[in-house]
């Protein structure tokens, strides 16, 4: 019952408030508008507005010396301003003309020396393995059946060889360092089509497809969140051990 009581009350306190505001609120607004001035847009207008140009403000009147001056100043600065409008609007027309022409043959010449060097640099890579291939051929039956599928598999063979452009320089670098034949260079066309993340069913991962065992064999570390497999730079430095290896093992 009092905590009823006590609402009402507050509740009453705050109508009260409210009222007396409303009230405070409507007295303070005029019933009627203030008269409007004689020249509302003389009124309106700046006070620097009302002032005819050149002439000084109500108190400083100037003498006849003073206002020639000021006119000679002003007409001075209005023929400088002049000046310099007609020789920016002669000179803008042709700096944009010599602009672009400029950017043209200079996006032009910056385009050309990287598509040669590009296309000499693809050039030079495959002349480097062609001249290092030192391996005997093999022509049998098999060898041709697996030549003739990347043949008939053009869009295959386009796209590995899109992937092996991030990687085949550095492997090519590190076989001649080696003195390899350069047909090593092309393992991982066969391995994993040179993707750095391929994975098979026995378990072998990266470039070269190595098993977890051989890979901790040849010092490639395995945790859980970095595998040597697949690092491009460790997975190469491996496989050349291991081909080494089994050179001087085998001959």
């Amino acid at each position: 019952m009092e905590r009823t009581i006590s609402k009402n009350r507050i509740l009453t306190l705050f109508l009260s408030l409210a009222i007396t505001l409303i009230v405070a609120g409507c007295a303070s607004i005029p019933e009627t508008p203030p008269p409007a001035p004689a020249n509302p847009s003389v009124a309106a207008a700046s006070p620097s507005a009302t002032l005819p140009q050149n002439a000084a403000p109500k108190g400083m009147a100037l003498t006849p010396a003073a206002e020639q001056s000021m006119s000679s100043e002003v007409a001075a600065e209005r023929t400088a301003i002049e000046a310099r409008e007609a020789a920016d609007a002669e000179t803008e027309p042709a700096e944009t003309a010599d602009t672009g022409g400029d950017t043209e043959t200079a996006d032009a010449a910056a385009s050309q020396p990287a598509d040669q060097a590009e296309a000499v640099q693809d050039v030079s890579i495959w002349d480097r393995i062609r001249a290092g291939l030192r391996l005997p051929q093999i022509d049998n039956e098999l060898t041709r059946q697996h030549e003739q599928w990347f043949i008939e598999n053009a869009d295959f063979r386009q796209a590995m060889f899109d992937r092996a452009r991030l990687y085949l320089y550095y492997i090519v670098e590190e076989v001649h360092k080696r003195g390899m034949p350069m047909e090593i260079a092309l393992l991982p066309a066969i391995e994993s089509a040179y993707k750095p993340y391929a994975y098979s069913r026995a378990r072998a991962s990266g470039l070269w497809q190595f098993i977890p065992s051989t890979g901790r064999l040849y010092g490639l570390k395995r945790n859980w969140w970095y595998d040597g497999r697949r690092d491009v730079v460790a997975s190469t430095r491996a496989a050349l051990d291991y081909l080494q290896k089994l050179h001087d093992d085998f001959n």
